[in-house]
């Protein structure tokens, strides 16, 4: 496959280029995968000069996604800044946050800098101190219920991602009924499982069809998704219109020749779904494997080497040959 080709497949299955702006986050979830990230929650920033060499990189190779995470990147203190110089890429923004913070954000949404915001919603706040105990004591359902409802205002397009575990399944109801209420899609995510952290023992892992069950209260199957990176979706409609996604990786996820003669594909819960970048240039292709990192000095290393190296990566995480691993049984489902 050569560089062009593996840039536009990553597109049209909806890859990213998905960057941890700053380690950093007011809330302890206790289901986070963390990126990956060993010294997740420290006070580390990356430069918005190395951001903005990364976004230009990543543009002018091709690439169409730009994913803003962390920790929680809304804590990052020039986040304004970086959406602005992301959108000024030429990519298509993501936002990916818990939501407390979004105020610092707003003034590049209205500048319609931000293409999608997904908001982690995994409790109604129906029972604060649960809510706590399972997210951190920061969390604070009312904050993040006003700044929604200001990025509705700016007709900002919204996901919210909630956590299905043992510990939040009685939520789920509750939060898709203020998902109804709001108009917004929602995507509903089984446990992954990183190298520095895996909660499915403590907290119980719950399938896709458990969720299904509540989503089809509110929502119609139209089709199960299976041209993107990560895993294979159950897609609802609702009424109004909105997209309901169920994902879980018993469902099928997606794995290619990086993955061959893996140990740990038998607990892969992502597959091939992102290439990530920290906020001190680590890229890693795969949560689960640190062998196949790459340290990338962004501040000592040219534009063109940037490119070639972002290149270098998405072409190894979509090596031949691309198929479905459904679950124990591995099913060749080739993408082309």
């Amino acid at each position: 496959m050569s560089k062009i080709d593996a840039i536009e497949l990553f597109n049209r299955m909806y890859g990213r280029l998905r960057v941890s702006v700053t380690h950093q986050c007011q809330l302890r979830c206790h289901f986070c995968h963390r990126e990956g990230i060993a010294d997740h929650w420290v006070s580390r920033s990356m430069a918005v000069r190395n951001f903005d060499a990364l976004a230009q990189a990543y543009a002018q190779i091709g690439g169409k996604y730009l994913e803003l995470t962390g920790g929680e990147p809304t804590l990052h203190p020039e986040i304004d800044q970086l959406l602005r110089l992301a959108r000024a890429s030429g990519c298509d923004v993501i936002l990916c946050t818990n939501g407390l913070r979004l105020d610092r954000a707003l003034a590049a949404a209205e500048a319609q800098c931000v293409q999608l915001v997904r908001l982690s919603l995994h409790h109604d706040g129906s029972d604060p101190e649960g809510a706590r105990r399972l997210l951190g004591k920061g969390w604070s359902f009312d904050r993040i219920e006003r700044n929604l409802n200001k990025l509705l205002e700016l007709d900002v397009p919204v996901q919210l991602i909630f956590t299905h575990t043992g510990a939040n399944e009685g939520q789920l109801d509750a939060v898709l009924r203020r998902a109804f209420a709001w108009g917004v899609d929602v995507q509903v995510v089984d446990l992954i499982p990183s190298r520095v952290a895996d909660s499915s023992d403590e907290l119980g892992y719950r399938t896709g069809e458990q969720a299904e069950l509540i989503v089809s209260h509110y929502a119609q199957l139209e089709q199960t998704v299976t041209d993107r990176t990560g895993a294979i979706l159950r897609r609802f409609k609702t009424p109004s219109g909105a997209s309901w996604e169920v994902k879980d990786s018993h469902f099928g996820v997606l794995h290619s020749g990086m993955c061959a003669r893996c140990s740990l594909r038998s607990k892969c819960g992502e597959g091939i779904y992102a290439l990530r970048i920290d906020s001190l240039g680590v890229i890693k292709p795969c949560l689960l494997r640190s062998d196949l990192e790459e340290i990338m000095p962004i501040e000592s290393t040219a534009g063109h080497q940037i490119e070639g190296i972002l290149e270098g990566a998405i072409m190894r995480m979509l090596a031949d040959p691309l198929d479905w691993n459904y679950g124990d049984a591995h099913t060749a489902h080739k993408i082309s």
